[in-house]
């Protein structure tokens, strides 16, 4: 269990109504953040398209609140998009960076869940999140992680991870390799989506083609490599150095076939040079074929010495 200072308090999802405007449409515990101390800070809630798909927090009246907004534009909503955010709050004391990743998974499995199934916009699917939002509140707080099925092929994974600094913004053309020696969590120990992904971590694929091939969305990749990045499982190499790395591998390699194939063809000819043929008439037994190598014996090349029938 969580220390009480680091408990969510609250969890709610706002969104921009057509006709009201920005507002909560659920949140668990009811009532806990009141209309007047949300309408205090709806425009950091409720945000312009500069601050979309950023994290944000907020420390105002007596709360921490800790959100992600996000938009989808498509013509078929009213006002030609979707705005929405699910937030955390906290007391105004509360450590809240290790949060933060948690946040930014719920607002990009609500996206793929919108995107896919039509979950928010749908007023059947809609209204799961009550009951979605109650989970997710208590099982963070009783043991810092949960997994919550949304659908045959969807699954809400989280993890309340320690606070991390100066951890780096994971790029689409980063190269993650594993490390030999890692003291990270065995692989089923992760969630579903890092051991998704962690098959198609082997030093030459990108951040990008990691999703592609993995088919899962960037930005959950993005932070799964950064959490693998934090227990110290992988590293991170540019796209530039991956190639030369694979250059001197390749010629490395090809060194190494031209090596071996030289040594073959030494090794035949020497032998061609040296080896001779010397046939010996018996009387009793036909013809004896001996094979003499100058400078060792028979039995040192493993050869053996044949009696051949008379061929008369």
């Amino acid at each position: 269990m969580l220390k009480a200072p680091d408990f969510i308090k609250c969890i709610f999802f706002s969104e921009f109504h057509p006709k009201k405007g920005p507002k909560i449409t659920y949140q668990v515990p009811s009532n806990y953040i009141s209309k007047e101390v949300f309408d205090a800070v709806h425009v950091y809630i409720i945000t312009k398209p500069d601050l979309q798909n950023r994290l944000i927090t907020i420390n105002a009246l007596g709360h921490k609140i800790v959100g992600c907004p996000v938009c989808i534009d498509d013509h078929k909503y009213k006002r030609n998009a979707l705005i929405f955010n699910l937030c955390l709050v906290f007391d105004v004391l509360t450590q809240t960076c290790k949060y933060e990743i948690v946040v930014k998974k719920l607002a990009t499995y609500l996206t793929q869940l919108e995107l896919e199934r039509e979950f928010l916009s749908n007023a059947d699917s809609k209204q799961r999140l009550p009951e979605i939002l109650q989970e997710i509140l208590t099982k963070l707080n009783m043991c810092g992680h949960c997994s919550i099925p949304m659908s045959e092929s969807n699954t809400i994974h989280l993890k309340v991870s320690p606070c991390v600094t100066d951890l780096p913004m994971i790029e689409e053309q980063d190269v993650p390799i594993l490390l030999p020696d890692h003291s990270g969590p065995n692989l089923h120990h992760w969630d579903l989506t890092t051991q998704q992904i962690i098959g198609y971590i082997d030093g030459f694929n990108h951040v990008l083609r990691i999703a592609s091939e993995a088919d899962v969305e960037i930005n959950l990749v993005k932070a799964c490599v950064q959490n693998l990045l934090h227990y110290k499982v992988v590293k991170i190499i540019s796209i530039f150095q991956q190639h030369q790395m694979s250059q001197s591998y390749l010629r490395a390699k090809n060194y190494k076939k031209s090596v071996s194939s030289l040594l073959l063809v030494m090794v035949a000819t020497c032998l061609i040079s040296v080896m001779y043929l010397s046939c010996t008439a018996t009387s009793l037994q036909g013809q004896q074929l001996e094979i003499c190598v100058l400078g060792t014996t028979p039995m040192a090349l493993g050869l053996m010495k044949r009696n051949l029938h008379s061929m008369d």
